[in-house]
């Protein structure tokens, strides 16, 4: 008895993208059987196993009774196993209705350097290139414990930009660095958000503006208010300019209120502001912050003075720093 076993399609469904879950990776298969050069017909036993090399994996895919029409058939294989999908020289063998055909066929139909997964992992070995630019390439030396590439040509990782996560840059960190030599750059274009936040974004003039809720901060974890306060006869001063706070004034002592306060005792800078316009040059006062005991996180207070310990209805502008 003699089986001629010729494939004319065979396809690796769902390789470079599966919408099913691991488990239910398949490998879709068609194939042609004759017996001493007449096709087959009828139902047929055939065994399908899936060698890395010559060496058997398992499981193998057995079908009792396959419907065959003159001698075409169509089967279904898997689910697969991830040692099956990392192969690099995968090859099938078969038996049918008992009889082992000789030789193995080559799977070679798409990369098995790619594949993607139903739970979301898109798996690439070594590198990737996309019409002979390297789109990523993983470098897992000591140094660098995990990084990808991302180069400009081909087999150019010297000049590469990289993502770079832990190593020599730090445990549980993540690091992105510019290609080529010093000086490096790493472009933004347009906004930037951090979660639903609007981070920042490149204003004119190359100015870097931050959005509402993201500030500047050193390793204290500072906050910054600064205003400017209207002067008043009446004893009730007004805010011209900041916000976050609030202004009320006992003779020449001026409260200023911090919405919301302080986590401590911020630091208070204050100068007096000449209440008429047109570029005056008569009169002066002075504002002075109170003793640091005087102050809490909530409210600080500062005195305007003529020098002499006379109050002024002058305005004043400040600025508060302290820790959030």
């Amino acid at each position: 008895m003699r089986f001629v076993w010729s494939i004319f399609a065979m396809t690796l469904t769902g390789s470079l993208i599966l919408w099913a879950a691991p488990q239910d990776v398949t490998f879709a298969y068609q194939g042609t059987l004759e017996r001493n050069g007449v096709a087959l017909e009828g139902n047929h036993a055939l065994t399908f196993t899936l060698y890395d090399g010559t060496t058997a994996l398992l499981p193998t895919f057995a079908f009792p009774a396959v419907p065959t029409a003159r001698g075409q058939f169509s089967v279904e294989l898997g689910p697969l196993t991830n040692t099956m999908l990392a192969s690099q020289n995968l090859n099938i063998g078969v038996i049918v209705d008992g009889v082992t055909l000789e030789g193995r066929q080559r799977v070679h139909a798409v990369p098995f350097s790619m594949r993607g997964r139903g739970d979301g992992v898109f798996t690439v070995d070594n590198r990737l290139d996309v019409g002979g630019v390297t789109v990523g390439a993983l470098d897992t030396s000591a140094n660098t414990n995990k990084s990808i590439s991302f180069a400009q040509n081909a087999g150019d990782e010297s000049n590469a930009g990289k993502i770079l996560y832990g190593g020599a840059f730090g445990t549980g960190r993540l690091h992105i660095v510019g290609g080529g030599p010093s000086p490096r750059k790493i472009r933004l274009w347009d906004d930037v958000e951090v979660g639903t936040v609007n981070g920042w974004q490149l204003g004119s003039g190359g100015v870097m503006q931050f959005g509402n809720n993201m500030v500047t901060t050193g390793p204290e974890n500072l906050r910054i208010v600064r205003g400017t306060i209207n002067g008043d006869a009446d004893g009730t001063p007004t805010v011209s300019q900041g916000s976050g706070f609030s202004v009320s004034r006992s003779g020449a002592r001026y409260a200023i209120t911090f919405t919301p306060p302080f986590s401590g005792v911020p630091t208070l800078t204050c100068t007096a502001n000449h209440p008429n316009t047109g570029y005056p040059t008569g009169g002066s006062a002075f504002c002075t912050a109170l003793h640091p005991a005087d102050q809490s996180a909530s409210t600080v207070y500062a005195v305007l003075s003529d020098g002499a310990g006379a109050g002024r209805a002058w305005g004043l502008s400040f600025v508060a720093v302290g820790p959030r």
